[in-house]
C-alpha cells in the first residue's frame, strides 16, 4: 500500500484538470522568479516544459546555497539514512559521485560504506554522453582514510576517485579504459539515486538525460533480486505542497526520498 499519494498526469485525467494542474503549477513558478516568458511559452499539456521550469527554478535556488550549508544539510541526509535498516544491511550500494557543485555531497557516504565493508558501485557513462547510457562499476574503496569527517572535508589524496578524470560536468568517472566489473541485475542491495527536485508526493526530476531511469529499468529485471531505491537531496529540492512533478510513462518510481528535515516513503 502507498504511503504517500502519487499523482501521475495520464489520460485519466480530464482535460480541464490537466489544464487547471498546469497552470497551478506555472504560477508557482513565477512566484519564485522563473522567467515569465519561459512560463507563457509552456503549452498547459506539455509536461516537458513544465519539467524545463521546474529545473531551472531549483538550480537557481541550488546556486544560493552557501558551501557551509550543502555540507550540513548533506550529513543531516546521510545520517538519516545510516539509521535504515536496508543500509545497514546492505552489503553491496550503488552512489553516485557528487558534481563540483549545487548537488548533495557524497563523500560522507562513500566514507562509512567503505569503513562498514559494503562493496561500492559508481557510475560510468563514458564518452557518448548522448547515448543516455550509465554503467555502475564495482570499485576498490581501500584507499579511503577518515582523515576530516568532523569538518566535513576530506584529503583529495584520501578518496579512490582523487586521479580519476572529470567527465563533461565536472564529476570523477572511472577512466574509459579500466577493466571494473560492472552491476548485473541480483547486485545491488541498495540504490542511492540523485534528483533535481521532489515533491511531497514522492515523485523525482531528474537532470533530463534519463541516465537513472534507464538504468533501474535493466535492474528491475524479473527473477532476480530488487535494489532498494533511494533518492538524496537537499531541503530547497523540495517543492511546495501545492505544486507535483509531471511524471511520463518512463519515469521509474522510487521507494524512498531522503531529505535534511524529512522523508517520504513509498512503501
Amino acid at each position: 500500500m502507498l504511503l504517500f499519494r502519487q499523482i501521475c498526469l495520464s489520460s485519466a485525467y480530464s482535460s480541464q484538470s490537466y489544464y487547471l494542474y498546469s497552470q497551478r503549477s506555472l504560477r508557482m513558478c513565477l512566484n519564485n522568479h522563473v522567467n515569465e516568458q519561459q512560463a507563457t511559452n509552456a503549452s498547459p499539456r506539455d509536461s516537458v516544459e513544465l519539467k524545463k521550469i521546474l529545473r531551472k527554478q531549483i538550480r537557481s535556488k541550488l546556486s544560493d546555497m552557501s558551501a557551509e550549508e550543502l555540507r550540513k544539510e548533506s550529513q543531516l541526509v546521510w545520517d538519516r539514512l545510516f539509521q535504515l535498516e536496508d543500509y545497514k544491511t546492505a552489503r553491496s550500494i550503488g552512489v553516485f559521485l557528487s558534481m563540483p557543485q549545487g548537488e548533495i555531497l557524497t563523500d560522507s557516504l562513500l566514507l562509512n560504506a567503505s569503513q562498514e565493508g559494503k562493496h561500492i558501485y559508481v557510475p560510468q557513462v563514458g564518452r557518448n554522453f548522448e547515448k543516455s547510457e550509465m554503467e555502475l562499476v564495482r570499485v576498490e574503496t581501500t584507499g579511503i582514510k577518515e582523515t576530516s569527517l568532523t569538518t566535513g572535508t576530506f584529503a583529495d589524496k584520501t578518496l579512490f576517485h582523487s586521479a580519476w578524470p572529470r567527465n563533461k560536468w565536472g564529476i570523477p568517472e572511472p577512466p574509459p579504459d579500466s577493466l571494473l566489473q560492472a552491476a548485473a541485475p541480483g547486485d545491488l542491495d541498495v540504490l542511492i539515486v540523485p534528483g533535481l527536485a521532489f515533491d511531497a508526493f514522492g515523485n523525482r526530476l531528474g537532470q533530463g538525460k534519463g541516465y537513472y531511469d534507464r538504468f533501474i529499468s535493466r535492474m528491475l529485471a524479473p527473477n532476480v533480486k530488487h535494489p532498494r531505491l533511494i533518492a538524496v537531496g537537499l531541503q530547497c529540492q523540495l517543492l511546495s505542497d501545492e505544486m507535483t512533478i509531471p511524471i511520463n510513462a518512463h519515469d521509474r518510481p522510487i521507494d524512498l526520498i531522503l531529505l535534511p528535515q524529512q522523508s517520504i516513503i513509498r512503501n
